[in-house]
């Protein structure tokens, strides 16, 4: 479950999620689902200039209260993947908290890692960086959906050639 979300700003216990996707991936890395909404953070929606999201984007969007138990059900059983994933992992650790529940152990995987072992992307190791190094440029960065897609498919491009995770 490759996931992706867009947060109020950068601290995971004074920020909030406003926008989150999933991409599910199947046995041979091969998209197979997707989950996208926007979240409405309660508050201000943060950087603007960043992700796009204005205030009344969120007219009629979910609390994430709203959405939690459909996103246990899609990572249930499934490796956390994400760029940064230990980012996104504490914003969703800090929402399920928020409504009372505690996001079970799953296993995770960082593209960044992975991306770095192939051998350094000329400009950095952002998501935008390790996707140019292997020609993927063809997304509007900082949505939530885009992103889980430019994951996916960076992850999709790199198992294969890291021991324990292909097939």
């Amino acid at each position: 479950a490759v996931v992706d979300l867009e947060a109020t700003g950068a601290s995971s216990r004074r920020h909030r999620v406003v926008e989150l996707a999933v991409v599910l991936l199947d046995g041979d890395l091969e998209p197979q689902g997707e989950f996208t909404t926007l979240v409405d953070p309660q508050g201000p929606v943060g950087p603007t200039h960043i992700h796009g999201i204005e205030p009344g984007h969120l007219r009629g969007a979910p609390l994430f209260a709203g959405i939690a138990a459909r996103l246990l059900t899609l990572l249930r059983g499934r490796v956390l993947v994400g760029h940064n994933v230990g980012c996104d992992r504490a914003f969703l650790a800090a929402e399920y908290a928020r409504v009372g529940v505690r996001l079970p152990a799953v296993p995770e995987l960082c593209t960044m890692p992975i991306s770095e072992a192939s051998g350094p992307a000329p400009y950095g190791l952002s998501l935008r960086a390790c996707a140019a190094a292997i020609g993927i440029t063809d997304w509007r960065p900082h949505t939530a959906l885009g992103d889980a897609r430019a994951t996916a498919r960076l992850f999709s491009h790199y198992a294969p050639g890291v021991e324990g995770l292909s097939g």
